[in-house]
């Protein structure tokens, strides 16, 4: 077992410009990260010199994926401006991105009980029924990260893209707010299980996924892991005054969450952007995500993770 753990670190410090696996830390982080043997066998044949595609190819084909659900509730020609935005976003922070619908719920077969239980609280309610069914996207689609459309990445740590955090556990980085999402696909499943099984026994005034998280939260359930969202994922939209980002709150955090809740706060303390207001309300929502991105890009020099103390 050391002999392979050398074998490979040898490898992969010749296949990059400096080695930088100069402690343990550093090499265990690394390490974690070659999760399948054809990670292992890409790097042997590179350095053998017999390698079928190059290292930027193979790095192209293994991005992580970052997945978001969205139907269009019947509207064939409805597109929603947000999910351009988010795929953009998602693809500068370096994932593939995909977008699940109602399809790809019904694949799994825990669906037709799902399906029966959220018609009978949201029986016209197209909107809240969907939103219980991405966890069973997600869990026939082979589990993995989830967010929603309107949840950018800041400083997500890229190690975690495949090697998911908490060794696959379904984590939820905003507390019970399912804005950003880690399970492996049977993760998905138990959780989508655990769900309806507690929507009987809710006394929340509104029984949606949200609502049936917090009061799995509540219960303290042990299968759920609820991480603090002030580190993890923002909920306000990142400005201290108008045009001006606040690059100590978004110096911490995987992401930020641009809700509509966080543009009505934007309107509020009279920080929403002038140039946003050009363009049609439908639109408007995608455009401030754009530009508060494209400012905390500018003004901050965008992720942190890394970076030394």
């Amino acid at each position: 077992m050391a002999f392979r753990r050398k074998l490979i670190t040898s490898v992969a410090c010749a296949l990059v410009v400096a080695c930088f696996l100069d402690n343990p830390k550093e090499e265990d982080a690394f390490l974690r990260g070659l999760t399948t043997e054809e990670d292992i066998n890409f790097m042997l044949e590179q350095a053998s010199g017999n390698a079928s595609m190059t290292t930027a190819e193979y790095n192209d084909k293994h991005k992580p994926v970052m997945h978001t659900f969205f139907d269009p509730i019947g509207d064939t020609d409805f597109n929603d401006p947000m999910i351009d935005a988010w795929r953009d976003e998602w693809t500068k922070a370096g994932f593939q991105t995909q977008v699940l619908t109602l399809d790809d719920a019904k694949k799994h077969p825990y669906f037709e009980t799902m399906k029966e239980a959220v018609e009978k609280v949201f029986k016209t309610d197209t909107y809240n029924q969907l939103c219980f069914y991405r966890y069973l996207a997600m869990a026939a689609n082979g589990g993995g990260w989830m967010s929603d459309y309107d949840t950018f990445p800041t400083n997500f740590p890229m190690n975690e893209g495949n090697a998911l955090p908490n060794d696959g556990k379904f984590t939820s980085f905003q507390a019970h707010v399912p804005s950003l999402i880690s399970a492996t696909a049977d993760e998905w499943a138990k959780v989508a299980s655990l769900m309806v099984d507690t929507i009987p026994r809710s006394e929340q005034w509104l029984k949606s996924d949200m609502y049936i998280l917090y009061d799995l939260k509540l219960e303290g359930n042990h299968e759920i892991e609820f991480k603090l969202p002030s580190y993890n994922v923002h909920a306000f939209i990142g400005y201290k005054a108008l045009g001006v980002v606040d690059c100590h709150m978004l110096a911490v955090g995987r992401a930020t969450h641009i809700s509509h809740y966080a543009e009505a706060k934007l309107k509020e303390h009279k920080m929403y952007p002038e140039k946003a207001k050009e363009f049609p309300p439908k639109e408007r929502r995608a455009q401030v995500s754009r530009i508060f991105m494209d400012d905390w890009r500018a003004q901050c020099g965008g992720s942190k993770v890394g970076e030394k103390e």
